[in-house]
C-alpha cells in the first residue's frame, strides 16, 4: 500500500491542491479544478492508497510556491514523482529545462526531441503535464501566439508575466 500526502495551500492565484508520494511531488491542481479532478488522478495513478494529509514534499512544494508567487524564486528544488510516460514524460524532461522567464515553441520542443513534425503530439504532452509551474509548461507558446493552457490563458499571461517573458514575446 503506498501513502499519498494531499494539502491545500493559498497562493496569489487562489487555493492549490498538491499531491504526493514519498519519493516527490506528483500533481498540483489549479483552483479551477475540482476534487473530483484530485480523486480521478489519485484513482489513476495509485491503485492502493492511504490519503494522508500534509506530507513532507507538499509543505516545501507550498513554501517554493509562495516564494515563487512572490518573484523570489526561479528554480524550484522539490522532488518530483512524475506519473507520466514514454513520450508525454519525453516532453516534460524538455519542458523542464526552460529557463525561468525564457520561452519555448511547440514546434521548438518537438525538434529538441528529434521528432520535429510532433508539435501536436507535444502540446497534448504538455497539456497532460500534472505538475503545472513546477514544470513550467506555462513557458511553451505556439509560433504565433500563447497556445492553450490548462488553468486558462489568464492564467497562462499572468505566470508569464510574473516571470518577465511575456513582453519577449510581443503580447
Amino acid at each position: 500500500m503506498s501513502v499519498i500526502y494531499r494539502m491545500q495551500t493559498d497562493s496569489s492565484i487562489g487555493e492549490l491542491s498538491l499531491v504526493s508520494t514519498e519519493k516527490g511531488l506528483s500533481a498540483i491542481f489549479f483552483p479551477s479544478q475540482t476534487e473530483d479532478d484530485v480523486l480521478q488522478f489519485i484513482n489513476r495513478y495509485f491503485e492502493e492508497e492511504e490519503v494522508l494529509e500534509g506530507g513532507e514534499h507538499n509543505q516545501q512544494t507550498a513554501e517554493e510556491l509562495s516564494e515563487y508567487f512572490a518573484g523570489n524564486l526561479k528554480v524550484f528544488t522539490v522532488w518530483l514523482d512524475l506519473q507520466s510516460k514514454g513520450f508525454p514524460r519525453q516532453v516534460h524532461s524538455q519542458v523542464a529545462k526552460i529557463p525561468y522567464g525564457k520561452t519555448r515553441t511547440y514546434s521548438q520542443i518537438a525538434a529538441s526531441l528529434d521528432k520535429p513534425k510532433a508539435s501536436r503530439a507535444v502540446g497534448s504532452a504538455n497539456g497532460a503535464n500534472t505538475i503545472p509551474i513546477i514544470i513550467p509548461c506555462h513557458r511553451v507558446v505556439a509560433v504565433k501566439g500563447l497556445g492553450g493552457y490548462a488553468g486558462g490563458l489568464d492564467l497562462k499571461r499572468a505566470l508569464l508575466t510574473l516571470e518577465g517573458s511575456l513582453n519577449e514575446l510581443g503580447l
